[in-house]
Order: C-alpha cells, then sequence, then structure tokens
C-alpha cells in the first residue's frame, strides 16, 4: 500500500488513479514513480488480498482482490495492473478462493 502525505497523496508504492480514454474512465494500479508516464489523478490507496489469485472466468487473465482504502472492492489484472470495480459475481468467486 501507498504511504502518504498529509492530504492523502501517495508518496512512495502503488495506489488506484484514473485517466478517461476517448470519455472511458480507466483504473490502473501504479507505482507513484511512474506517474510521470500517466496523465492521472488519484483515486484511493489499496492492498492486494493475500491468497485472492483467480483466473478471470471471461478474459482467462489472472486476477487478484485488491481492497480500496475507500471502502471498495477491485479487480487488478496482473498482466497490466488495470483495474475494475468488483461485482457481486466477483466476490464470489474471490472469497471462495480465499476461505480454501
Amino acid at each position: 500500500m501507498a504511504k502518504s502525505n498529509l492530504n492523502n497523496q501517495p508518496q512512495k508504492g502503488r495506489a488506484l488513479f484514473t485517466s478517461n480514454y476517448e470519455g472511458k474512465l480507466i483504473i490502473r494500479w501504479i507505482d507513484v514513480k511512474d506517474l510521470a508516464l500517466f496523465q492521472c489523478e488519484f483515486l484511493t490507496n489499496a492492498k492486494r488480498v493475500t491468497k485472492s489469485r483467480i483466473t478471470c472466468p471471461q478474459s482467462h487473465c489472472p486476477v487478484d482482490l485488491l481492497m480500496g482504502l475507500d471502502g471498495m472492492n477491485y479487480v487488478l489484472y496482473v498482466d497490466d495492473y488495470s483495474v475494475r470495480k468488483a461485482s457481486n459475481d466477483d466476490m464470489l468467486l474471490f472469497n471462495k478462493k480465499i476461505s480454501n
């Protein structure tokens, strides 16, 4: 999880950032040292949930569960660090994996 200053802006580590591409909201889990490469805004700090890795049924890519400090759960696509908000179906799959 990224370390933050008093304004809650990350100073170190990874955090969730948003940007727009052709009117579509993009969320990424970016290392703050790489922020200069992206035009994005801070969304929230998030941490990866231990033992949550599953294979996405739709894309067949490895995904992890991220828990945001904003109270939301997110799906992290491990191959490109893209992120989307987790659905109820996602949470069922993650909870099944974590409980085993």
